[in-house]
């Protein structure tokens, strides 16, 4: 089987799926930038995607040519109408009447009246689609519950999410501390919400010994403020991803508040690295915590987040057992091969060559 991916980027958020599914299959990946300037800037690197068959920015004739060459294959777009040349891709798909076309996807915001005339559009998306879409992997229970309410068959929505490289060895040697780290990795804006928390979270400065903030974004300046003279918050404004995940390793809680968050692929590098997480029920990775070991979920309409806070402050810094015990749930339930596997029997169910649909291996 051919397996054509048309996204975006080269983002370092699916690299290990589709590295391991390209052991097996004839993986193709069709991108309009290798890195968009933002994800430079944050520190990314174009990640190694090992056998993966790459074409960067292909012009009309270029995208005709790969549907054409490769129509029984299953081709894959990320976002519903959500980027540019994925879409585009899609539409001529339709034209050329590939039938296996599918939908990677997040969520997307449906409240105000703007997320009124989201959902409008995606309703009118849904019918234009809904006899040419063969299925629709979404990431995360907020994805699934957008999609389950539009025109498209339930049976062809399957679970999703993001796998992210853990370069950790199971050397597991913490610092002797007796106080956790926290760690918060992510935009300063609105979106990841992390300023509002920041009093809530100093309150409880004795509970913990240092709070690492990484990094940058239109409210830096107001965080700087907010953090002035305050010796248990540390603020690194970039780091490379390999350098975030040596720092996970010496942390134990990473807190993600995030208003909106179609995915937040920062959960599965944490888990990876045998963090716990706290994070908003708006995060798509909010499906993979378990609310004892690797962590909670709080609800910002509920003003719940201090009492989660102390709960898992409480439990205090992560001993090597427990940090190898989160690591190696990753490693068996959200790993890149472990997706592939997932995605294989769920191409086996739209084909008709397994009678039950299959579940994703994080639930």
């Amino acid at each position: 089987m051919t397996y054509v991916f048309w996204q975006n980027i080269i983002s370092i958020h699916q690299s290990a799926f589709l590295k391991a599914l390209a052991e097996k299959s004839k993986v193709i990946l069709v991108v309009e930038h290798e890195l968009s300037n933002v994800r430079k800037t944050s520190g990314w690197k174009v990640p190694d995607i090992g056998d993966v068959e790459l074409h960067i920015a292909p012009s009309e004739n270029k995208i005709k040519g790969l549907l054409e060459k490769n129509k029984l294959a299953y081709h894959l777009f990320s976002g519903l109408h959500a980027y540019g040349l994925p879409t585009k891709a899609l539409q001529f798909g339709v034209e050329l009447n590939c039938s296996n076309l599918a939908i990677v996807t997040e969520s997307f915001k449906t409240s105000g009246i703007k997320g009124l005339l989201r959902r409008i559009k995606y309703l009118g998306l849904s019918l234009k689609y809904k006899t040419k879409i063969k299925a629709i992997f979404v990431t995360g229970l907020p994805a699934r519950r957008c999609f389950e309410n539009l025109f498209f068959d339930s049976r062809i929505i399957f679970d999703w999410g993001y796998f992210t490289e853990s370069i950790n060895e199971d050397n597991f040697e913490n610092e002797k501390l007796n106080l956790p780290n926290l760690l918060f990795v992510g935009s300063l804006d609105d979106r990841k919400n992390i300023l509002p928390f920041l009093p809530i979270i100093l309150r409880h400065n004795s509970n913990f010994n240092k709070f690492y903030i990484v990094g940058s974004g239109p409210l830096k300046f107001d965080l700087l403020q907010q953090i002035s003279e305050k010796t248990s918050v540390e603020y690194i404004e970039v780091l490379e991803n390999t350098e975030i995940q040596k720092l996970m390793l010496e942390c134990d809680l990473l807190l993600l508040p995030s208003i909106f968050d179609g995915w937040g692929a920062v959960v599965n590098e944490a888990l990876g690295n045998g963090m716990r997480v706290l994070c908003s029920s708006s995060c798509g990775a909010s499906i993979l915590l378990d609310y004892e070991n690797r962590g909670g979920v709080f609800h910002i309409d509920d003003e719940d987040f201090e009492s989660h806070l102390v709960k898992w402050l409480k439990k205090g810094r992560l001993s090597e057992l427990e940090r190898k015990s989160i690591s190696d749930w990753s490693k068996n339930h959200i790993s890149g091969s472990v997706a592939a596997s997932y995605f294989n029997n769920c191409i086996d169910f739209l084909n008709n060559n397994a009678q039950h649909k299959p579940k994703a291996p994080w639930l």
